[in-house]
């Protein structure tokens, strides 16, 4: 027996802007970074682990954030 497992497909204008937050969990705690994005499409870091790429398929974007590997923070890229 085959079956198929997914979703219909949906259009990126029917997801609202902004409604999505990235998160993380370490340690048991869950702590909030970024609020205001929409459709997660992946994440990268560079070589150094020092800076954190953020890809948005509903803004078409891929933002550059600071990242402290030790602390396990980011803050936007100047």
């Amino acid at each position: 027996m085959l079956s198929t497992i997914g979703a219909p497909p949906v259009s990126l204008e029917s997801i609202p802007h902004g409604k999505g937050t990235l998160y993380s969990f370490s340690n048991g705690k869950v702590t909030s970074h970024v609020s205001g994005l929409g459709i997660s499409n992946g994440i990268a870091f560079n070589v150094e682990l020092k800076t954190f790429y953020y890809i948005d398929s509903r803004k078409g974007t891929v933002d550059e954030y600071d990242f402290n590997i030790d602390e396990g923070t980011i803050c936007k890229y100047m």
